[in-house]
């Protein structure tokens, strides 16, 4: 697993640092979160006459940490410096201070064409960040010719939204000048924007709010998708003179509540007797916290055979497997497989563990043993700690594991 620790920044020197000082330097007197690069590589041009080189000096080297606990080191390019330094600064409430110190420091340590280059590299890895939070399902281009793309299926239930840009040539207009529209308006022949949609979607999805805009880009508003396919097209009623192509881009939005861990996405199906009747999964450390938190887990089965008790557990000698009952539901009693059931509990900031159990031991509940993760998985550890025992405390453990289960933050 690759675990990344901050970034820092000492100095400038005109003199070349020893590379191994460069990455042994600890943290004494650092700025945290600045401009900075393990490989003190860095160079720029100080005057026409009299130029000198500048490195950034004082740099701790990325730690990563493999799955066997070895500790390794990383000397950083400068694509990677740009993509964790972006990461810190999307998290920062002071996100547009930094981004000015930023722009600052790059035009005092580099001359132009590197900040051109940075400055692409940056928007590059702006758009990178964007598309990892909302997913990108498809991207394609839609030809002026009247062509239909492919089929692209969308998950009923999931949030979407559309963004088309660019423009197409229409021929020319009576007066002589060309028709270029893009997907809203024609802007070039009249001298004005013309209202005329031209790109059109098998789902109606409406792209123009009645509005112009000379960049040429257009979103939908987020429309739930109803399990049916989506393709596109342009509209004219003669072809033969258009050229040219518009891209779309399909985007599915993260409907992830805000605090809320476990499933999220697909959820497992297969239904099983396990043999435990004490089941549960480590909270992840950093989430942690201390408050009111809803537990949601599903049931495998109607009536008795599909019903189980809610619980949470932590651990209160620090051996990392849960030792002491925080609470229990009341028994949750499903009328169909499927059905969700919930339970609120407070907890303690530390080592919170949660899960369900059941008395009967021909119980059914929604459970994978092994491979990969559910699509949207997160915030729980793959582990599940178990007993056989109903009344037993789950200090057994087995993995990979997983199970449909939804833990949401509440507040204190």
């Amino acid at each position: 697993m690759l675990e990344l620790h901050p970034i820092y920044y000492k100095r400038l020197s005109t003199q070349k640092p020893d590379n191994v000082k460069c990455m042994s330097l600890r943290h004494t007197n650092l700025y945290r979160y600045l401009w900075a690069s393990s490989s003190c590589l860095f160079t720029h041009k100080m005057g026409r006459k009299n130029e000198k080189t500048s490195y950034l000096e004082g740099l701790n080297s990325i730690d990563l940490t493999d799955s066997d606990g070895q500790s390794l080191s990383q000397v950083l390019n400068l694509k990677t410096i740009l993509s964790e330094y972006l990461i810190f600064m999307r998290n920062s409430i002071n996100i547009w201070i930094h981004a000015i110190w930023l722009l600052n420091s790059i035009f005092r340590v580099i001359d132009m064409k590197r900040f051109a280059y940075l400055f692409f590299v940056t928007a590059a890895l702006f758009s990178a960040f964007e598309l990892r939070a909302n997913n990108l399902i498809w991207s394609g281009q839609v030809s002026a010719k009247g062509s239909q793309t492919q089929k692209i299926w969308l998950t009923a239930g999931e949030t979407y939204v559309i963004e088309v840009s660019g423009s197409v040539q229409f021929g020319t207009w009576r007066n002589g000048k060309r028709l270029i529209n893009d997907a809203c308006y024609e802007f070039n022949a009249k001298g004005y924007a013309d209202p005329l949609p031209v790109l059109q979607n098998s789902l109606g999805i409406p792209l123009c709010d009645g509005t112009y805009r000379p960049t040429h880009v257009y979103r939908s508003q987020p429309f739930k998708a109803n399990g049916s396919s989506l393709f596109f097209w342009v509209f004219d009623t003669d072809y033969r003179d258009n050229s040219g192509s518009m891209s779309v881009r399909i985007v599915q939005l993260d409907n992830r509540p805000a605090g809320l861990v476990g499933t999220s996405e697909h959820l497992v199906t297969k239904a099983v007797d396990t043999g435990h009747q004490v089941q549960c999964w480590k909270l992840d450390p950093g989430l942690q916290k201390a408050g009111r938190w809803k537990l949601s887990m599903p049931h495998a089965a109607s009536g008795r055979v599909g019903g189980f008790y809610l619980v949470a557990w932590t651990d209160s000698n620090g051996d990392g497997k849960p030792d002491r009952l925080i609470g229990s539901s009341e028994l949750k009693v499903a009328n169909q497989k499927g059905e969700w059931s919930s339970w609120v509990f407070s907890a303690p900031g530390t080592s919170v563990f949660i899960g369900n159990a059941w008395p009967q031991t021909n119980e059914k509940v929604f459970y994978q043993m092994g491979g990969a993760a559910p699509s949207g998985y997160s915030g729980l550890g793959s582990t599940v700690f178990y007993s056989r025992n109903f009344n037993g405390v789950p200090n057994q453990t087995a993995a990979p594991r997983y199970t449909n289960i939804r833990l949401e933050f509440l507040g204190n």
